[in-house]
């Protein structure tokens, strides 16, 4: 702070947390319900997963939310003022993001700890399994519109994404199952049993 006004400074849309073999990667958007805004989240989701891919000593990536929230999907603001133009790269955007995921040499885990709405859910089919708590809630609100997502997951849905059985492989995770707090750098594994 320069000490001359208010300054607002935003938060970083992603958290990554190395601990040992694992890496948990956060969406840190909750203002925004984590929405996927290819301005900043995605952007720096996809600069995480490639520092992450670089690493041999990592053999997990665990994805999640912050919040009640894993993510409600595209930034709706941004969907409203795409052309047909800038639709397509935004859908190759996320497609690409993605499939990178999905490719990755690590074991990719969703930790869904909320709301999975659209991209989200796209996001969450990208990775080889998905854990969820029992307040997870799961939609494509597009539907409602009489449009699906762009983003590959209508795609995984119904077939092998890569190593995973797509939809098939979600987990129901034990309630006591939390994810560690963002911050929290006792040593210990990003997930942990109890309180």
């Amino acid at each position: 702070m320069t000490g001359e006004g208010p300054e607002q400074t935003e938060a970083p849309a992603i958290i990554t947390e190395l601990n040992g073999a694992e890496a948990l990667i956060r969406i840190n958007h909750p203002a925004r319900r984590n929405a996927l805004s290819t301005t900043t989240t995605l952007q720096e989701l996809d600069a995480a997963v490639s520092a992450i891919i670089a690493l041999s000593s990592i053999s997990t990536i665990i994805l999640t939310g912050t919040g009640d929230v894993f993510s409600s999907g595209a930034n709706i603001h941004e969907i409203q003022s795409l052309t047909p133009t800038t639709a397509k790269e935004f859908a190759r955007h996320g497609q690409r993001l993605f499939q990178k995921i999905a490719n990755v040499p690590q074991q990719a885990i969703a930790a869904i700890n909320g709301y999975c709405m659209g991209g989200g859910l796209d996001l969450a089919l990208a990775c080889d399994f998905r854990c969820a708590s029992h307040k997870a809630v799961f939609a494509h609100p597009g539907a409602q519109l009489g449009i699906i997502t762009g983003w590959g997951g209508t795609r995984a849905s119904s077939a092998p994404y890569r190593r995973s059985a797509g939809a098939g492989n979600f987990h129901d995770c034990p309630p006591h199952f939390k994810p560690r707090s963002a911050g929290n750098r006792s040593g210990g594994p990003a997930w942990r049993f109890g309180d």
